[in-house]
């Protein structure tokens, strides 16, 4: 908020001189505000002498400039206001009195492609981040305004150089969102026509994705439902890889969904006779869309004779039976199991059902199969503001050549 004027008053003549310019002359003024003001909002405060103000005492010396000196208050401040009588070496022209420049100059930047249109990492078909990630070049625009000021204060250059606009602000008919633009302020003392000045160039980097950093949101460690910190685990063991996070501290991507049981066996008793052991339904739960859960199944024959296999089918996808199993199993008395391993890699998030059949010695053996595909969620980004944000409306900046 700008700090609100309380009273301007003329302290007392600084002094006179003659040189070869001409007569010169100095007054005091203090400016005071109900809060702490930058110098040029106090060199610029309403009741101040300025450009066209005459000398009271010498009519012919007229405004030549003013300078803002701090009392020890932010909120209070000293003006020196020179005047001068004109003369064949002081041409009435006054530096001051230069119009603003303004530049609008492409700045081109290489940045590092992560996210799509959507805001969705981009990643392989694998699921994992490019290696090195994927670079690309943007151009942003820098607005350079350039002005002639009677001061400079390096308290106020030191204060605002770094810092982004805390509010929106309209130059040159662009307008710059709050913490779109970054603040390179300098200031050159110049001396032109007897006129000493300060040439101020401020340099307003735009950046059309903020200033702000947009940092992907893992780690090692996630809150459970009961906000407790956990480590992540993979194969029962901490994980090396940091595992994306949702925002709020729980994982992005739930631990894969584990089926009802990992692994079971069709146990042949006899001739005719068989067992599904463990599985007779089989419910994948929730898996990733392109992810797959599976199970294995072991058939054992514990018969005293030989069996055929005729039939292990019935499955379409996103159910498979692996590896592909010939149309026949033979199993001899004694042999060891033949294991297969059921699958279920969702393409689609929707649910999923389907029956495996095993037949043996014309008995059958169904096994329903379950399971739902899930969408991966977009990853997430947190917005995280380093750079000081200042109200620039205190360093009154030009908006307009």
């Amino acid at each position: 908020m700008a700090p609100v004027l309380e009273s301007v008053t003329l302290l007392h003549d600084g002094g006179a001189y003659i040189d070869r310019t001409g007569r010169r002359y100095m007054e005091i003024w203090q400016v005071r505000f109900t809060s702490a003001a930058t110098a040029y909002e106090a060199r610029t405060a309403s009741g101040l002498p300025t450009l066209g103000s005459l000398y009271s005492q010498d009519t012919a010396a007229k405004f030549l400039n003013k300078t803002a000196e701090k009392t020890g208050s932010r909120k209070v401040w000293n003006i020196k206001v020179n005047y001068v009588t004109p003369s064949e070496d002081t041409p009435e022209e006054n530096p001051i009195n230069d119009p603003v420049q303004i530049a609008i100059d492409p700045r081109p930047r290489t940045i590092v492609v992560d996210k799509d249109n959507s805001g969705r990492a981009i990643l392989t078909s694998a699921g994992d981040p490019f290696d090195p990630p994927y670079e690309d070049e943007e151009s942003d625009v820098t607005l350079t305004l350039v002005r002639n000021e009677t001061s400079a204060d390096f308290d106020d250059i030191e204060e605002f150089n770094g810092s982004v606009n805390s509010a929106n602000i309209t130059i040159a008919g662009k307008v710059i969102p709050a913490r779109g633009g970054k603040l390179t302020w300098s200031a050159a003392k110049q001396e032109r026509n007897g006129y000493a000045y300060y040439t101020h160039t401020y340099k307003i980097d735009c950046k059309a994705d903020l200033w702000d950093l947009q940092i992907l949101d893992h780690g090692l460690y996630y809150l459970d439902s009961n906000g407790v910190k956990r480590r992540v685990m993979e194969d029962g063991k901490p994980a090396d890889n940091p595992q994306l996070l949702n925002g709020s501290g729980g994982l992005l991507i739930p631990q894969p969904g584990t089926p009802s049981t990992t692994s079971g066996s069709y146990t042949i008793f006899s001739v005719g006779h068989g067992k599904v052991e463990n599985i007779a339904s089989l419910n994948f739960g929730n898996i990733m869309i392109s992810r797959m859960a599976s199970v294995s199944l072991a058939i054992i024959n514990k018969s005293a004779a030989a069996i055929i296999i005729t039939g292990l089918s019935g499955l379409s996808a996103p159910f498979a039976v692996t590896p592909p199993v010939p149309p026949s199993i033979s199993m001899p008395v004694g042999s060891a199991k033949k294991t297969v391993t059921v699958t279920y890699t969702p393409q689609s998030a929707a649910s999923h059902s389907d029956t495996l059949s095993i037949i043996s010695a014309g008995e059958t053996h169904n096994i329903s199969l379950s399971g739902t595909g899930i969408a991966k969620p977009a990853e997430v980004y947190l917005t995280k503001r380093w750079r000081k944000e200042k109200a620039w409306s205190g360093l009154s900046l030009p908006t307009t050549a």
